[in-house]
């Protein structure tokens, strides 16, 4: 392999590293990349795996709450009669799409944290990985692809054994 040939990328749980960017993969296909330039430092993480968990949480407590609202007119009209309209039929459909969003923003797992030069991104594992696969994955493609990753963050790994791993 000549030296300016890029690396071939592996898969791993949903996530790809290449030498140009980092991406999260559902059904082959990238559905989120960040581009290599600008990207300071990768470290492993454990945590809730939503971008931002607290404002999910509560939008999606408002959609659910606020379907709720008009279950009480569609049971007057189906038992009294009178006038509905056809868009608070619809209302109710945000129940479920806020729950959802509820039970996501509290998924808990392993992620990689992204940091940039203004901002930090996750880039979250699909399924249930062991975190000594995800760092054997996470050394082998940042060394054939140039990235640092840090692993010194022993408080946010549970149940990693730092002496374990050389």
């Amino acid at each position: 392999m000549s030296e300016n040939a890029p690396a071939e990328s592996k898969e791993f749980h949903g996530v790809r590293i290449t030498p140009k960017c980092i991406q999260t993969i559902r059904k082959g296909e990238a559905t989120f990349s960040i581009p290599r330039d600008g990207i300071q430092a990768l470290s492993i993480q454990f945590g809730f795996i939503a971008e931002r968990p607290f404002l999910q949480m509560i939008f999606g407590l408002f959609l659910a709450v606020f379907g709720l609202f008009p279950i009480r007119g569609i049971i007057a009209w189906a038992l009294f009669g009178g006038t509905v309209y056809d868009v608070i039929f619809l209302l109710p459909l945000l129940v479920p799409f806020g729950i959802w969003l509820i039970t996501n923003s509290l998924r808990r797992g392993y992620y990689i944290r992204v940091t940039l030069i203004n901002t930090k991104y996750k880039v979250h594992f699909r399924g249930k990985p062991k975190l000594n696969d995800i760092i054997e994955f996470l050394r082998e493609e940042c060394r054939s692809n140039g990235y640092s990753l840090d692993l010194d963050n022993k408080h946010l790994l549970p149940g990693y054994d730092h002496n374990s791993v050389a």
